[in-house]
């Protein structure tokens, strides 16, 4: 074989080697990209559903609402979406387990479908919330028949396990095009008005207004001013004295905390407690309560009346934060004041499962000889037979059941039987909002132990405590 020949046989078989790569690499790129495209496929269907409910998860349901958006645009139609959380749901983990939980949302979720139309969608959008896309929509009128139906399907309990569980639902509703032309606009004024509907009280529906962006706008603006307020000496106390009905002596004072701003002036605590325990803020900033409240008791103590009691509002938030009693005794050591001289008062609006974790914690306090006192008593969630477990010294009356009890009306013999069965549990009883006469004479004639109120003295600054000592109930 010469030369030539052996130039030309290389020269084939390279031209062969080539063609064989090209066409290995053609075939790999058919039957890989198919393999691939089946790969993508299958996670992208694992991504658009719920693996706990089967339900649309966000990103499929925002897909959803966008394309819901365009149809409704085209043909003039209108739209309602709506924010449904359930109420109270970590209760249930933390009670019952997650995995209880879990089986929990997934039967609500098939309830929720029960109540969907052909055109409409349902998903859940993360954790105890879902979102439903109502279409067809074609009046206001619509909307709240369409509310009811969805509503009534809370009517009966979800039995998981056997056991049966009654729920609540809190809801935030939008409308296109009127509230917003966009699938995160409407998502976003959906969730504000859910969070509104859950702050006014649970178990509600509330359609969006524009008010509640300045609502929320205020929030975060109050909040972020809060988290400086303590540095800046904004919050200051006041004391509103607390008398011995039998005696007309003082008994003690509540220490009652304001924030005064220096731009927006004096805030309510009804607006600015409320952020604190959201945000945590409530710790520190009960701390610095508690330690300057101690401290003016010693004073009073020094001065004016050395058996007072000073009274301190503690939130559950910060009770259950953990090292409330380490806490509490530091202030204690740090101010000198007894611990027979302080008085911590809980509100009742506390849910139950907050006292069964607080009873240990107030039993220590309890055992130290601090008072324990229970505020507001009469409007929140205890029962009679749950207060054998509380370690309370105190109770106190709600103002409103004290503003009629001078007429002949069936809230004074309720006044009066709520005083005496207290009295039968071994405990003291305070009535506050005490505003007359009247009022103070059937307290005194019922054997309430301690009043307090505007006709006997309004919360003041420290500096006009003294003057308080020349008042007698």
């Amino acid at each position: 074989m010469n030369a030539v020949q052996i130039v030309l046989l290389i020269g084939e078989f390279l031209f062969l080697a080539t063609a064989l790569f090209l066409l290995g690499n053609e075939i790999y790129r058919l039957f890989f990209s198919k393999t691939s495209r089946e790969a993508n496929g299958e996670r992208n269907s694992l991504h658009t559903y719920n693996p706990l409910t089967s339900l649309p998860d966000r990103a499929r349901l925002e897909d959803q609402l966008h394309d819901s958006i365009e149809q409704a645009a085209h043909s003039n139609a209108q739209l309602a979406v709506i924010f449904l959380g359930i109420d109270n749901f970590q209760r249930i983990n933390d009670t019952r387990g997650h995995r209880f939980g879990d089986e929990l949302l997934d039967a609500v979720g098939g309830r929720l479908m029960q109540s969907m139309g052909e055109n409409d969608s349902i998903g859940r959008f993360s954790g105890d919330e879902f979102l439903l896309v109502l279409a067809d929509i074609e009046d206001r009128l619509d909307i709240p028949c369409r509310m009811s139906k969805v509503e009534s399907l809370f009517d009966a309990p979800f039995f998981i396990r056997g056991i049966p569980i009654y729920l609540t639902a809190s809801m935030g509703i939008v409308r296109f095009p009127e509230d917003g032309r966009s699938s995160q606009e409407l998502l976003k004024k959906a969730n504000m008005a859910m969070h509104q509907a859950k702050e006014a009280g649970k178990n509600r529906y509330l359609p969006y207004q524009e008010s509640m962006q300045h609502e929320i706008e205020r929030k975060y603006m109050l909040e972020n001013e809060l988290r400086h307020a303590l540095d800046r000496n904004e919050l200051q106390l006041h004391y509103q004295p607390q008398f011995e009905t039998a005696t007309g002596s003082i008994r003690g004072f509540e220490a009652l905390v304001r924030w005064i701003h220096p731009v927006m002036g004096a805030i309510s605590p009804a607006e600015f407690i409320p952020i604190a325990e959201d945000s945590g803020l409530i710790v520190p900033i009960g701390r610095w309560v508690l330690r300057e409240a101690c401290l003016k008791n010693k004073q009073i103590q020094a001065l004016y009346f050395p058996k007072s009691v000073m009274s301190v509002n503690i939130s559950a938030v910060q009770l259950l934060s953990g090292g409330f009693t380490e806490m509490v005794a530091g202030v204690l050591h740090e101010t000198g004041l007894s611990p027979a001289s302080l008085e911590i008062e809980l509100t009742e609006s506390m849910p139950i499962t907050s006292f069964d974790s607080a009873i240990p914690l107030l039993e220590t306090l309890s055992g130290w000889g601090i008072k324990l006192s229970l505020d507001d008593f009469g409007t929140g969630y205890s029962s009679l037979s749950y207060l054998k477990r509380l370690p309370f010294h105190t109770l106190k009356i709600d103002k409103m059941f004290i503003q009629d009890i001078a007429k002949e009306t069936g809230g004074s013999a309720i006044t009066e039987a709520l005083i005496t069965l207290v009295h039968q549990l071994g405990m003291a009883v305070i009535a506050e909002g005490i505003e007359n006469d009247e009022q103070l004479r059937c307290l005194k004639k019922w054997n309430c132990d301690c009043v307090q109120g505007y006709l006997l003295g309004r919360p003041v600054p420290f500096a006009e405590v003294p003057g308080l000592f020349q008042v007698k109930a």
